[in-house]
């Protein structure tokens, strides 16, 4: 074959070969594109699910969005019904808060579920997150929040330093779950669970053991509570003033009106209809002795008006007998005529139904030498230089404290704690002196008694004759008589002697039979039936000096612990501690101020407040150090405590009005120079006693129950509080 002849033949054998190249890229074409359709399909799809799960998230977030406001506004709502007042006065939702807050307070057994919020009641939800759901109608919202306690417990456990945990008062912890969900346009619904736990307190905020007491003095050393001077006015036999300073004015919710004019009424309380159980409604008070236990010796003040204390004494003349006893008495008479008849100058006769030793109670004026000198019984004596000789009774400066109230507003209550009576008991010897040549006044004689030192040589020769002793003197001639403060209680509750006081500040009795009454103590039934015939019996009168109390309702202990006691208390049931600024910006809107129960100021630097024109939530404000009140606390129905740790809590000048209860725990709390009404009480370490006794006006405490752990407002002002970290799950469907 030639060469051309060859050449087509190789190329006809190799055209086969091109069509099978050609086929074969058709084939990879084909594979390559069903490849990229593959892949372009697996990506529709990828792209469809990631579609798909966009939609899911975003579902998912919304129902968690929900979920979570309304779980935010269930824990404001609680932390805002702290009290059952606010429970039902809250905007939404008042019935089931309110019964929340029942079942903390143990007032019911129901620890729950409580529905508080629901997506079918758009009335239970905050404005917030009922618009969320209204705004996802489409997705057919559901909404649930419930709430459960947990392991509620007493507070604590038996006595805290000698108080006791009321029954309400608990520990434990609250759930709070919040349910939301949505359905998607598959039908299929997504969900989203919140579950919170929170811890909780139930606390009592009212101060602790003080306040039951109107007035509450740590200790009294070093201290002279006899800062006040008074004068004795001859023309109305009355005590005024005599100089700078006024008393401390301690007064409770029953008072009787015991003088007014000049006319005592001793049976004013009872025809004002004071009840058999109201001494356990008064403000206590208690001036403890200190570490050296000194007593307080508390000079009685002459005068019936209203820095007087006449009323607590008998305050006329009466018979007294020597030695208690008809026998003694008529010895003791015969000694004093044997020893008279002996010195030949005058013989003396007692003869008459009236002649014989006589007694008269006052009180101390600087000029107390006048009280009660009426020619002839008191004759005025004159020393051989003509000035007036008068008992030596110690200084004329009285207490600057009247604790049950002032004569024209006698206000009974129970003093606790080494607190004394100080009086004059004036004594003179009545008799009829008989003729004879060197006796130049024969007739009715009284013969005033001064202290036994005090009379010439030969008349003491006489008296101690009489007396047998110097200390049978003192007993029953004149002296300054100490006895313990708890007496006047009795006095005071004994509707006998009423009169009308002289120009002379002596009582002229009349005969009248004034109405009965007996008064006793639910909380301190060893009191007895009170007044008692023969005065406080000797056992409790040692109880009150003692100041032991048992009462199971508020405290069990000696009241020298009192302060100690309040103050560990405070710590166990403090809320919130705040620092100045924080105090500021969240305790007060303008002049109101709103406590959320507890709350310490940490600031060693004075805390300022006032003026408060208004409480809106009570509660105790505590501040490390001093604090001062610079302006009218006014606190409506709501309990407020004012605390200072660690100073002096101050009231400045220009202030009239503290409602509040006052403690300085290390400190005093100091009167402003111009008159003052703490409507509450007040509790200190010491008593300002310089204030008293440089003060223009008289301080006056004016108790009030709404402070009284023992008293009706304890149910009421209970507050729950919620702390520590938030326990929290989250769960989806």
């Amino acid at each position: 074959m030639s060469a051309p002849a060859a050449s087509a033949a190789g190329a006809l054998r190799k055209a086969p070969g091109a069509r099978g190249r050609r086929g074969f890229n058709l084939v990879a074409l084909v594979l390559l594109l069903m490849v990229l359709g593959g892949a372009m399909l697996f990506i529709s799809r990828l792209a469809r699910q990631a579609g798909v799960t966009g939609y899911w998230y975003l579902d998912a977030q919304q129902a968690s969005n929900i979920a979570d406001a309304a779980l935010k506004s269930a824990l404001l709502e609680l932390r805002q019904a702290n009290s059952r007042a606010l429970a039902q006065a809250a905007p939404r939702n008042s019935a089931v808060l309110t019964a929340i807050y029942d079942a903390m307070t143990g007032a019911t057994s129901d620890d729950g579920p409580f529905s508080l919020m629901t997506g079918e009641d758009p009335a239970t939800l905050p404005p917030a997150v009922a618009d969320q759901i209204s705004g996802l109608a489409d997705f057919a919202p559901q909404l649930e929040v419930t709430v459960r306690l947990l392991d509620a417990q007493p507070l604590w456990d038996g006595l805290l330093e000698g108080i006791p945990a009321m029954a309400a008062e608990k520990r434990g912890a609250v759930q709070v779950l919040s349910k939301a969900s949505l359905k998607r346009k598959t039908g299929v619904r997504v969900a989203r669970t919140i579950l919170v736990e929170k811890e909780f307190k139930v606390v009592n905020v009212l101060p602790a053991v003080l306040g039951r007491f109107a007035l509450f003095v740590q200790t009294g050393d070093g201290q002279d509570p006899n800062c006040i001077d008074v004068q004795f006015d001859p023309s109305t036999g009355d005590g005024r003033p005599g100089g700078g300073g006024h008393p401390l004015r301690v007064l409770s919710p029953v008072t009787a009106p015991f003088v007014a004019s000049q006319r005592l009424d001793r049976a004013s309380l009872v025809s004002g209809g004071a009840a058999p159980k109201f001494l356990d409604a008064q403000g206590w008070v208690y001036l403890g002795g200190g570490d050296t236990a000194t007593p307080w010796k508390l000079r009685l003040a002459h005068g019936y008006g209203e820095g007087g204390e006449s009323p607590m004494l008998p305050g006329y003349r009466y018979r007294a007998l020597f030695g208690e006893s008809a026998l003694a008495d008529e010895q003791f008479l015969g000694r004093f005529k044997a020893a008279l008849d002996a010195l030949g100058n005058c013989s003396i006769e007692f003869v008459q139904p009236a002649d014989g030793l006589y007694h008269f109670h006052h009180g101390f004026a600087s000029n107390y030498e006048l009280i009660g000198l009426e020619p002839p019984l008191f004759a005025t004596v004159q020393a051989s230089g003509g000035t007036r000789v008068k008992p030596e009774l110690g200084a004329g400066e009285v207490s600057c404290l009247r604790l049950l109230g002032t004569a024209p507003e006698v206000s009974p209550t129970v003093v606790f704690g080494p607190v004394s009576r100080v009086y004059a008991r004036r004594a003179a010897l009545q008799g009829t002196l008989q003729p004879g040549p060197t006796c130049p006044t024969p007739g009715q004689l009284a013969f005033t008694l001064f202290r036994l030192p005090e009379h010439a040589p030969g008349v003491r020769g006489l008296l101690t004759a009489a007396f047998e002793s110097e200390a049978a003197y003192d007993r029953y001639g004149t002296s300054a008589v100490e006895e313990p403060y708890a007496q006047s209680l009795n006095v005071l509750l004994d509707p006998r002697g009423a009169g009308e006081y002289s120009s002379m500040g002596v009582l002229n009795r009349t005969t009248e039979s004034p109405p009965s009454a007996s008064y006793s103590s639910d909380l301190l039934p060893w009191l007895g039936a009170l007044p008692a015939a023969d005065g406080l019996a000797p056992d409790t009168l040692q109880r009150l000096w003692d100041a032991e109390l048992a009462v199971p309702t508020f405290f069990e202990g000696n009241l020298a612990r009192g302060i100690p006691a309040f103050l560990t208390a405070l710590r166990e049931r403090m809320a919130f501690r705040l620092t100045p600024e924080a105090a500021g910006n969240r305790l007060f809107e303008g002049t109101a101020l709103k406590l959320p129960g507890i709350v310490l100021v940490e600031q060693s630097e004075p805390f300022s407040l006032g003026p408060v024109d208004q409480v809106l939530s009570g509660g105790i404000l505590a501040s490390r150090g001093p604090m001062r009140i610079r302006g009218n606390i006014r606190r409506g129905a709501e309990p407020l405590t004012l605390v200072s740790l660690e100073g002096d809590l101050t009231i400045e000048p220009g202030v009239s009005t503290v409602e509040a209860y006052l403690i300085a725990a290390q400190g005093k709390v100091r009167f402003p120079a111009g008159e003052v009404t703490i409507a509450g009480g007040i509790a200190c370490r010491e008593l300002d006693i310089q204030g008293l006794r440089t003060n223009s006006a008289p301080p006056t405490i004016r108790y009030t129950r709404d402070m009284d752990p023992t008293g009706p407002g304890a149910s009421t002002a209970l507050r729950t509080f919620y702390g520590n970290e938030d326990r929290i799950s989250v769960a989806g469907e």
